[in-house]
C-alpha cells in the first residue's frame, strides 16, 4: 500500500533531509538492482520488448549486468531515434500498434505507459498474443491514491523556500495529474489483475524502496538529476504499483 496522507510539508522535508546525507557513487546501481523492474528482467529471455522505451533506460539494467546470455531488447516508442541505445537490439516508431505481427518476446515490459493510453486493455491483449510459452510480462503504472497527493511544482516551491540554491525543479510528477498526458485516472490493480487474467500472477504490489530512495534522491540532488530524484521520491512514498505475470 502507499503511504496516506501524504502532504506537501512531508516531501519537502524528506527532500531537505536527503541532501544532507553523504553521496553514495552506486546509489544508481544499489537502487534499481533492488527493483522490481531489475527482478522482471532477470526471468525473461530471448527478444524482450520495451513498450514505451522512451530513450531506452532499461538497457542500463543489462550492464550491472543481468545475466545477458540470449537476452536483447527491442524498444518501442512514439519517436524514432538515430542510433539504437545501449541493449537494444531493435526498435519500433510510432507506437505499440507498429509491432510487427510475427514478432514473439520471451519478456515484455509496459513501465508508466498504461496511465497515459485509454486503449490500454487493447494494447495489452495485443501484447499477449505476443508471448512465448513460459515468457513474462511486467507492468508498472502510478496508484490509484496519486491522484489525491500535492502536485510537484507546489513541493518543489516549499522545498527551496529553505533552500534558494535548488531553482531548476528536480521533481516532475508526483500527483497523478502532474502529468497532462495522463488519462482521467490511473487503472486500478484489480482492472490489470483481470487483463491479465488469463496469465500466472508471480508478483505484484506497491513499490517502496526506502533506503536505496534515500541513496538516490542524495546523489540526484547533488547531480542534478530531475530522473533520480524523482525515481527516489516515487520509491519512497509508493508513487508506483505493478504486476509480474508469465503466460
Amino acid at each position: 500500500m502507499t503511504i496516506n496522507n501524504v502532504s506537501i510539508d512531508s516531501v519537502a522535508d524528506y527532500i531537505a533531509n536527503c541532501r544532507e546525507n553523504a553521496v553514495d557513487q552506486r546509489a544508481e546501481e544499489k537502487f534499481h538492482r533492488s527493483h522490481p523492474r531489475y527482478t522482471a528482467l532477470t526471468r525473461m529471455s530471448g527478444k524482450i520488448l520495451d513498450i514505451g522505451s522512451g530513450d531506452g533506460g532499461m538497457g542500463q539494467l543489462l550492464s550491472w549486468p543481468v545475466k545477458q546470455s540470449g537476452k536483447s531488447l527491442v524498444g518501442c516508442d512514439l519517436t524514432e531515434i538515430a542510433s539504437l541505445p545501449k541493449g537494444y537490439s531493435d526498435w519500433v516508431s510510432g507506437g505499440w500498434e507498429n509491432i510487427p505481427s510475427e514478432m514473439k518476446f520471451g519478456g515484455i515490459l509496459a513501465i508508466h505507459v498504461i496511465e497515459h493510453l485509454t486503449s490500454w486493455k487493447i494494447m495489452l491483449q495485443d501484447a499477449l498474443t505476443r508471448m512465448e510459452n513460459d515468457a513474462y510480462i511486467y507492468i508498472e503504472w502510478p496508484s490509484s491514491e496519486t491522484v489525491t497527493w500535492p502536485p510537484a511544482p507546489d513541493i518543489w516551491k516549499t522545498f527551496i523556500e529553505l533552500n534558494a540554491e535548488f531553482t531548476a525543479q528536480l521533481l516532475s510528477t508526483f500527483n497523478f495529474y502532474d502529468d497532462d498526458s495522463h488519462t482521467d485516472k490511473p487503472p486500478s490493480m484489480a482492472e490489470v489483475r483481470d487483463a491479465l487474467s488469463t496469465l500466472e500472477v508471480v508478483d505484484s504490489g506497491t513499490i517502496f524502496l526506502p533506503e536505496n530512495a534515500t541513496l538516490l534522491v542524495s546523489k540526484g540532488l547533488r547531480d542534478q538529476s530531475k530522473p533520480n530524484v524523482t525515481m527516489g521520491i516515487w520509491a519512497q512514498f509508493g508513487f508506483a504499483q505493478y504486476i509480474l505475470a508469465k503466460k
